[in-house]
């Protein structure tokens, strides 16, 4: 399985930061009346009552000052045509503000779910786009992209948006994006968060006022994975370190990135930072787990050990680790068993590679049958909602209904390139539902025994 878990972008500077960036937030985004990144107050009308005092970033819990509802937004495809709008126009309601940039794919996903959102709950719910002048995007790169975007996948971008904001980016500072940030009827901030927390139950939640727990974000502003080593993070070192490695639980607002780097002592430092624990697991055992999808990773280990549930659980911010291993020796094998070893240390699980006979639905062909959209249950056309993503490849398809479905996928048809539609949702809950879905799409499958790798999981002695 490709573990590409939702790992988030941020805006990323050309000049390396220094290493204690921790101690820098706070001096830049609190002294002298600067926000984010350092920026002193501009754009600000001198109307405006905080117009000497500066811009103060917004803690949760803060109500909006007054100055910001009433400031003017150049806005772009607003539904009624204006070209200017103010948050006061969407007093009252809830305010949910998308912090994005044209080169962050996440952001862009995101946006039908928005679109979604702001359809369904109407009069009671506003959603803003922010395009930061941070991203560098410009009006005519952003015209582009969605029109790139809209002949690629259907889906063009009805929300209102504003470009090159200066403002909101300092009152709400981010480094990491998407960033969404949840204004309440009251006009108080009542979250800062990752997509993953946009929900139809939380959205309705706080629009009838209940609270609603969410994973609050708060980033560390101008942090360099590349540069600033885990440990400088935590404590600065005072003496040359020959050899270390660090495994620690999430830490809030430094992203999901790995890599190797060397550091400034010519130590060979190589690091996972926010990684889930399958991601964790696959980089260090690679040859063991390689790219097995799920449907073949088998868990011979006691209940009590929770290990499975946590390791299919790779969305809870509880299940992510930060890991950093920095060493002078350049024996590749002697590093992997050392990162292996530190794993097995601390979960009490080894895994290894297996050859098994099993049951296995195989692909024998494949005949075009373009221009038909499925519902999630593969009954019929799908109603309204985003439009589906299409698959073009057989790789990638494999790949999903193997990470999605209760039995391994095998593809013998020879075929490289498909056209299908992919609906929110593949049909795999049973055996008989993967194989009348894939049937449907123009696939010759069959039922057959063959013999496929597994990853075995089995508890350290």
């Amino acid at each position: 399985m490709k573990q590409n878990l939702r790992f988030r972008g941020g805006y990323c500077p050309k000049r390396i930061q220094p290493i204690y960036l921790l101690l820098m937030v706070f001096l830049l985004t609190g002294v002298g009346g600067k926000g984010a990144l350092g920026q002193a107050p501009y754009n600000m009308p001198d109307s405006l009552p905080d117009r000497q005092a500066g811009i103060n970033p917004l803690q949760i819990g803060d109500t909006i000052p007054e100055w910001l509802w009433h400031l003017p937004l150049p806005v772009v495809n607003h539904p009624e045509g204006k070209d200017t709008i103010t948050l006061n126009d969407c007093r009252g309601k809830l305010i949910i503000l998308d912090f994005w940039a044209t080169w962050c794919s996440a952001c862009l996903d995101g946006f039908p779910k928005m679109d979604s959102l702001s359809r369904e709950f109407g009069d009671r719910l506003a959603v803003i786009l922010f395009n930061a002048k941070q991203t560098g995007d410009t009006p005519d790169r952003i015209k582009k992209a969605f029109e790139r975007r809209e002949a690629r996948t259907g889906y063009g971008v009805t929300l209102p948006y504003v470009v090159g904001d200066s403002i909101f980016q300092q009152v709400f500072p981010h480094w990491i994006i998407p960033h969404h940030a949840w204004i309440d009827g009251a006009g108080v901030l009542r979250a800062s968060t990752f997509a993953d927390a946009v929900t139809r139950s939380n959205v309705a939640a706080l629009i009838a006022g209940r609270d609603v727990a969410m994973h609050t974000k708060r980033d560390v502003i101008g942090f360099e994975a590349m540069a600033t080593p885990l440990a400088e993070i935590h404590a600065g070192l005072g003496a040359k370190v020959e050899f270390r490695s660090l495994l620690t639980g999430y830490i809030e607002g430094l992203g999901s990135k790995q890599g190797t780097a060397i550091t400034a002592d010519g130590l060979t430092r190589t690091f996972l930072i926010n990684a889930p624990l399958p991601t964790l697991y696959n980089t260090v055992f690679g040859a063991e787990r390689g790219d097995l999808p799920l449907n073949r990773l088998v868990f011979r280990l006691p209940d009590s050990t929770g290990f499975r549930e946590r390791y299919r659980d790779y969305e809870s911010y509880g299940n992510r680790y930060c890991y950093e291993i920095a060493t002078r020796a350049t024996d590749d094998g002697r590093l992997a068993g050392r990162m292996k070893s530190d794993l097995e240390s601390h979960f009490g699980v080894r895994m290894e590679r297996q050859a098994r006979d099993t049951a296995a639905l195989v692909i024998r062909g494949y005949r075009d049958v373009r221009n038909r959209s499925t519902s999630v249950d593969g009954s019929g056309p799908r109603q309204g909602g985003a439009p589906d993503r299409r698959i073009t490849g057989m790789d990638h398809l494999l790949s999903l209904l193997n990470d999605l479905g209760p039995i391994p996928v095998v593809d013998e048809s020879g075929v490289v390139h498909i056209d299908i539609a992919l609906p929110e949702a593949i049909p795999g809950h049973t055996i008989d539902d993967m194989a009348r879905w894939l049937a449907m799409n123009g696939f010759s499958v069959g039922q057959e025994t063959r013999r496929l790798d597994f990853a075995i999981f089995t508890q350290q002695p």
